[in-house]
């Protein structure tokens, strides 16, 4: 029997939960979450909703634990292209070259705790792939750098 397993792909650079901002309405205060935050995950439940098809209420339903591998690539900064005029085509300096080989791993913010966050509140808003997101009993996360910027992520049920 095979494990069950979700996955699916967030494009664009990784972005990271923000903190809670706090104001003053009515005299009082209050904390309120940034709409970064909001669209992030609308884009998450948005993907989730398009590449999966969901025969129950929950992939996995409350009580299974479930391990989660998060892997975010970065774009390589502009100053590390070489443009070949006689070939028509981009190509790495030896530092790009590098990065792309996962030699040389991005050190940036976002921070992975603050990706892991995003990506896993914008799973559990979406409602329907787990109960809670207490449900994650291992994490591994990742970063490196691509071409492509996205953040791919795999649920397994352990």
């Amino acid at each position: 029997m095979s494990k069950l397993t979700v996955k699916f792909v967030v494009p664009g650079e990784p972005f990271g939960k923000l903190n809670q901002r706090p104001t003053m309405i009515g005299g009082h205060a209050r904390a309120y979450s940034p709409k970064e935050n909001n669209m992030y995950m609308d884009r998450i439940i948005g993907i989730i909703g398009q590449e999966l098809r969901f025969d129950s209420d929950y992939v996995f339903p409350k009580g299974t634990p479930v391990s989660v591998m998060i892997v975010a690539y970065f774009k390589i900064p502009d100053g590390h292209y070489k443009y070949y005029k006689k070939e028509k085509a981009s190509r790495y300096d030896s530092t790009g070259q590098q990065m792309l080989e996962g030699i040389i791993r991005p050190t940036k913010k976002p921070d992975l705790d603050n990706i892991s966050k995003a990506v896993c509140d914008g799973i559990s808003h979406q409602g329907r792939v787990w109960y809670d997101d207490s449900q994650i009993a291992v994490e591994l996360l990742m970063k490196y750098y691509d071409s492509n910027p996205r953040v791919e992520v795999t649920i397994e049920a352990l």
